[in-house]
């Protein structure tokens, strides 16, 4: 997690233009990759079968995040 909180802010800065031009496909390769790095280093903690169960959760990480900050921000 904390692998997670460190990498993907820097990763959006960096990567904000390819991400408007892709429709935020860049996005969810960037948290794919990083479940996959973090399956790297704790191998007992996180498992991922492969690179396209590692989309699939961050497609899911990625809906529960605009859902939630959707709700927060209207209240």
């Amino acid at each position: 997690m904390t692998l997670y909180l460190l990498i993907r802010p820097l990763s959006k800065i960096v990567l904000f233009a390819f991400n408007l031009l892709t429709l935020g496909v860049i996005g969810i390769l960037v948290d794919s990759t990083l479940i996959m790095m973090t399956m790297w280093l704790f191998p007992h903690a996180v498992q991922v079968k492969s690179f396209e169960w590692a989309i699939l959760a961050a497609l899911i990480i990625n809906s529960v995040r605009a859902i939630s900050g959707k709700l927060v921000r209207t209240r």
